[in-house]
Parts: structure tokens; C-alpha cells; sequence
């Protein structure tokens, strides 16, 4: 997904709407006062931007937290959105190729993450045959590894040599989705060309998209009886 910066939502330049939309697109449950501070918005100024955020489908209330917020999925879209120039085909086909390395290397015994890369569907301009696309659009739905306790236990230790390399957790909601999250910072790797966003099977219904991985779960062979 690609912004033009001149652009306005909700009465906010675009790219002010898209900085709160990377503030809080980790967060499940955020509040009022979170828009407030961030966009330095007056009471009166921030229920107006709120309501309307919440009508054009960026953000929806949270089933979490009562009284609190998150993003959408289109929402997270525009947060993960650039303003940066289009991709020639060629490098976005590649940087595509090198995004799908990382797919797999997720779901290889030597990667220690405690999710698997589930499903990655494409969509957007990527999907047009053109010499130039706006960037590279993409959902991709992960899964624990792992089950009660023992998720529990490594999913503490994850966030353990997280603070020990250095990172600063906003709040505890960050920290708590610190194991989700850091499967798709690795995923994204820091490019601009990428816009990556959360698997929502509601919205995919009605976007045009192409998945391009699904993960064939390994088998177990039976046993055999005498």
C-alpha cells in the first residue's frame, strides 16, 4: 500500500494518521488519551478524529479491554503503508523471494521463534501485471509452536533476552505480544518496500489477494500394530 503524503484522513495529514497507526498497530488495547498525546489533539479534537477513524474502518473496539481500541487490518494497513517512490518489478520480485527465505527459515527446526508462519496471502499492486508497483502488500497468518505451560515458559524467556539485548517495552500489552511480534519484525526486516500486515480471513473475503504460502504441517508416521 502506497499514501500520497499531500492526502488527509479524518481531518489529520495522512502521514500523521499513519504514525499513531505504528504507535498502537502492536497494541490490542489501546485508549482515547493514547490518540490524545500522540497527536497532541484537544478532548473536543481527539472524539472527533476518533469517531471518524472508527467510521472509514481504521480502527474497531477492542474485545479484549473494555472501553479501549485497536487497529484494523485496514488500519495496520496504512500503518505499514509507504510514501517512499514505486518498485521497479524486478526488485520487487526479488525482495518478494527474500521475504518468502524468511518464511521458510521461521518454519525450519533452526529457528528458535515460537510461531510458525501459518499463511502468506499477496495483494495489491503486486497482483497487476506492471513494470512498477507501489510496494509490497502482504498478510501473513502465524501460530504458536507451543501450548499452555510450556508456551508460557519459553514465551517469559523470549521476552527475558529481549529486555537483555537492549529493547524498552512501551507497556505490558507490548511486552505480553513480544513473541508474536518479533516473528514479524524479522519478516519485515526492516524494509520500506514491505507493508506486512495481520492475517483477517473477514477481510481477505473481500480483497483481492493471492496466497502464495501456506505450511504443510510435517506428519507424523503411525505406528505400526502387530
Amino acid at each position: 500500500m502506497r499514501v500520497e503524503s499531500k492526502t488527509e484522513i479524518a481531518g489529520l495529514p495522512v502521514l500523521e494518521v499513519r504514525r499513531f497507526l505504528r504507535e498502537t498497530m502492536h497494541d490490542h488495547g489501546w485508549g482515547r488519551q493514547t490518540l490524545k498525546a500522540v497527536l497532541k489533539l484537544s478532548d473536543r479534537h481527539c472524539a472527533a478524529v476518533l469517531r471518524s477513524l472508527a467510521e472509514e474502518g481504521y480502527i474497531e473496539a477492542s474485545p479484549s479491554f473494555r472501553g479501549a481500541w485497536r487497529n484494523t487490518t485496514k488500519g495496520n494497513a496504512l500503518a505499514s503503508a509507504s510514501a517512499a517512490k514505486s518498485l521497479r518489478r524486478q526488485t520487487a520480485d526479488q525482495k518478494l523471494r527474500e521475504l518468502l527465505d524468511r518464511v521458510h527459515f521461521v518454519n525450519s527446526p533452526a529457528c528458535d521463534f515460537l510461531y510458525w508462519v501459518e499463511e502468506v496471502a499477496l495483494f495489491g499492486s503486486m497482483l497487476k501485471q506492471q513494470q512498477s508497483v507501489n510496494d509490497i502488500d502482504v498478510c501473513v497468518r502465524i501460530e504458536r509452536k507451543l501450548d499452555g505451560e510450556e508456551y508460557s515458559k519459553a514465551a517469559d524467556l523470549r521476552r527475558r533476552m529481549a529486555r537483555e539485548q537492549g529493547r524498552n517495552f512501551r507497556n505490558i500489552v507490548d511486552e505480553a505480544y513480544w513473541p508474536e511480534r518479533e516473528v514479524r519484525l524479522f519478516l519485515k526486516n526492516r524494509s520500506r518496500a514491505i507493508s506486512l500486515v495481520e492475517w483477517d480471513a473477514n477481510w481477505l473475503a473481500a480483497t483481492p489477494h493471492r496466497v502464495i504460502f501456506r505450511r504443510v504441517a510435517s506428519v507424523q508416521p503411525s505406528k505400526k500394530t502387530r
